[in-house]
């Protein structure tokens, strides 16, 4: 009879027996869970709020500080390098070119685009022609064209 009245109550509000079901059991939970938390609940815990990180906020800071003296120092030394990088003479570069009329196969080869068989036909052309009297003959050797050319331009030179 008790359910009844219940099920009778449920239906004027408006809902089927299994959802008054479901809002009992919900009711049931809450007043249980609110009378164990007050009946059983310990005065004794810390303070969640009374800690101090005040000590780990400064070792973050210090290690922010470091981090960006540090990128500072590196961005001095890339611009450094990038001076000594353009610091450069004639000498030094002409020292680094590969004379033409004088290499072989395996300096030929260290030339940007020139694999084994072009730097073959560059000594052949070399054999039956002479020496190449300025760099822009290096055109004349089949297989290398004013694209190749000009990769390889400032790498040749001729003496």
């Amino acid at each position: 009879m008790k359910l009844n009245f219940f099920n009778k109550l449920i239906g004027k509000i408006g809902f089927t027996e299994t959802e008054g079901k479901v809002i009992l059991f919900l009711l049931f939970t809450i007043i249980t869970g609110s009378i164990i938390k007050y009946t059983f609940s310990d005065t004794r815990l810390p303070q969640l709020n009374s800690i101090d990180y005040s000590k780990e906020d400064s070792l973050f800071f210090l290690q922010r500080d470091t981090i960006k003296a540090e990128t500072e120092k590196n961005v001095k030394k890339s611009i450094a390098s990038k001076a000594e990088l353009l610091d450069f003479n004639a000498n030094k570069i002409e020292s680094h070119k590969i004379d033409i009329n004088k290499a072989g196969i395996s300096e030929l080869i260290l030339l940007p685009g020139i694999g084994e068989k072009t730097a073959r036909k560059i000594i052949d052309y070399r054999k039956l022609n002479g020496s190449f009297e300025k760099e822009e003959d290096l055109i004349k050797v089949k297989g290398i064209g004013q694209i190749k050319f000009s990769k390889i331009k400032n790498y040749i030179i001729v003496k």
